[in-house]
C-alpha cells in the first residue's frame, strides 16, 4: 500500500521539463522581438527570448550575425497568461557559431 502511494505521490508531483532541442540554421534577423533562423530544408524558426549567458556572448540585434550559421539550442517554455490560458515561448538555451 505504501508503494502504490508513494508512486501516485510522484506521478502526481511529476513537473514538466522543457526537451532542449538543437537544430543548425542561419541567421536571418531579428524583426518585431522575434529572433528568425533558417536551416538548410527552409524551415523557419522564430525564438521570442535568448537566455542571458547566450545574450551576453552573442548580441543577436547586431546585424555582424545576419547570414551566419548557428548551432541553435532551445526549449518550448509553456507559460500561463493572465486568463489562465497557456503559451509556448521558444527560448534560445545555447548558441555555437558554425564555421
Amino acid at each position: 500500500m505504501k508503494t502504490i502511494i508513494c508512486l501516485l505521490f510522484l506521478v502526481g508531483t511529476q513537473v514538466n521539463t522543457p526537451v532542449q532541442e538543437t537544430i543548425t540554421a542561419v541567421y536571418d534577423g531579428p524583426s518585431d522581438g522575434i529572433y528568425y533562423f533558417t536551416d538548410s530544408e527552409l524551415n523557419s524558426f522564430g525564438f521570442d527570448e535568448v537566455a542571458a549567458p547566450v545574450a551576453a556572448k552573442y548580441d543577436l540585434d547586431d546585424d555582424q550575425y545576419q547570414g551566419q550559421t548557428f548551432r541553435v539550442t532551445y526549449i518550448a517554455d509553456t507559460r500561463t497568461d493572465e486568463d489562465e490560458m497557456d503559451y509556448e515561448v521558444y527560448v534560445i538555451t545555447g548558441l555555437e557559431l558554425v564555421e
